[in-house]
Parts: C-alpha cells; sequence; structure tokens
C-alpha cells in the first residue's frame, strides 16, 4: 500500500514537447526545464534526481510530448 501511494505522489521527468532523434538539451536546468523537460505525475518513471544526468545529453530516439523518459533516450 505504502508504495502504490508513493508512485502516485513522487513526479517522473517527461517531455513538454516533442523532441526528434538527435536533438541536444541544452547544459542549463532552466533552458532544459523550458523548453524540453518538466516534473509530471505519476512517479513510476525516471526520478527528478536524474534531471541534471540528462543535461547537455542527446536524444537517441523520438520522443512524444509528454512521454516519461529513461536514461536509455539519451546519449
Amino acid at each position: 500500500p505504502e508504495y502504490e501511494i508513493m508512485s502516485k505522489t513522487r513526479k517522473s521527468i517527461v517531455t513538454n514537447k516533442s523532441i526528434p532523434k538527435n536533438t541536444q538539451i541544452p547544459s542549463d536546468l532552466f533552458s532544459a526545464c523550458e523548453d524540453f523537460l518538466m516534473l509530471k505525475r505519476p512517479g513510476n518513471g525516471l526520478r527528478p534526481k536524474f534531471l541534471y544526468e540528462l543535461l547537455g545529453k542527446t536524444a537517441s530516439r523520438d520522443l512524444i510530448t509528454e512521454e516519461q523518459v529513461s536514461l536509455y533516450d539519451f546519449i
């Protein structure tokens, strides 16, 4: 029961628009969150603490709007 509550209240990293393959995420947090990524419920995806690891990375595949991302989606 506690895990179910945590997954519903925790947030995940998702795209806030479509990101074509080979698009680079900006290295600064403000630009990345304004233009590419956001945090949204439910929390069954990549946790917000990994957001800094995505900065400056390049999309390895096409990502659609509001799709939960993983570390494998970026190189």
